[in-house]
């Protein structure tokens, strides 16, 4: 699967949240998650192992961009209304 957020931020409770769509190899979206990491961070990231996200962005959280608990795997109803654009706004 190939992750890419949004530019959506939600604050909870003093921690900024990310909503990442996670989109297979055909960019249909499967999941959509909440990553404490911001969309920017998540580009510098992915593809990188996790013992290297300090030294990418200063600091490490977690190493998963999204974890299973803050995680919805969409059914196919749902994840037909969405569709992955290259250069969507953020």
């Amino acid at each position: 699967m190939n992750p890419y957020s949004s530019s959506l931020m939600v604050n909870f409770y003093l921690t900024t949240y990310t909503v990442i769509g996670i989109f297979n190899t055909k960019n249909i979206l499967v999941a959509v998650g909440m990553s404490e990491y911001s969309s920017e961070q998540i580009d510098i990231i992915k593809q990188n192992r996790s013992e290297n996200f300090t030294e990418l962005i200063g600091y490490y959280h977690t190493c998963s961009a999204v974890r299973p608990r803050c995680m919805k795997i969409l059914n196919k109803s749902e994840s037909i209304l969405w569709e992955y654009q290259e250069n969507a706004s953020r």
